[in-house]
């Protein structure tokens, strides 16, 4: 237990300096998908020691709907979705992403990245990057286009899923 304490310590205090410096300089980061948590949010791998190494990004100005439990096909729960339209929805939005990244290769590119306010993820302009042909697509764009996602940009959340 006591080694679990001191690694989450030393994740507060060392990943938010490792993304300060980061910012600082300026440059884009291309970094493995290692998972779609939902449609707003992927897991990653950064230059850290292991188990430091693992984060969350948050894709900067969308807002998608909340998953469902991971039993909520056997189950039916919600989890944090509010009705079973989000939870349909968010479904869909995860779907689509992993679709997006898996026609291109599993690499994300992150441009004005820093640490996020609430601690233990990174918070970006995010796009797919397929590295044979350098395509670059805007994962907010897209996820508001197909209606995953809409505009937010930190303020109060104003869309209700379920209507």
């Amino acid at each position: 237990m006591k080694h679990i304490t001191l690694l989450l310590i030393l994740t507060l205090m060392l990943a938010p300096a490792w993304a300060a410096t980061q910012k600082k300089t300026g440059e884009d980061l291309i970094l493995p998908v290692l998972e779609i948590y939902d449609g707003d949010t992927i897991k990653t791998r950064l230059s850290l020691p292991n188990p430091l190494d693992k984060t969350s990004v948050r894709i900067y100005g969308i807002d998608t709907p909340e998953k469902p439990a991971a039993s909520y096909a056997e189950s039916g729960k919600l989890g944090r979705s509010k009705c079973k339209k989000e939870a349909d929805l968010a479904l869909k939005a995860t779907a689509f992403m992993k679709q997006m990244f898996k026609d291109n290769g599993n690499m994300m590119l992150l441009k004005s990245y820093e640490w996020g306010k609430f601690g233990g993820r990174i918070l970006a302009d995010v796009y797919v990057l397929n590295i044979e042909t350098g395509k670059q697509t805007n994962i907010a764009d897209a996820m508001i286009d197909k209606g995953y996602a809409v505009a937010y940009f930190g303020e109060k959340k104003s869309k209700d899923w379920c209507k």
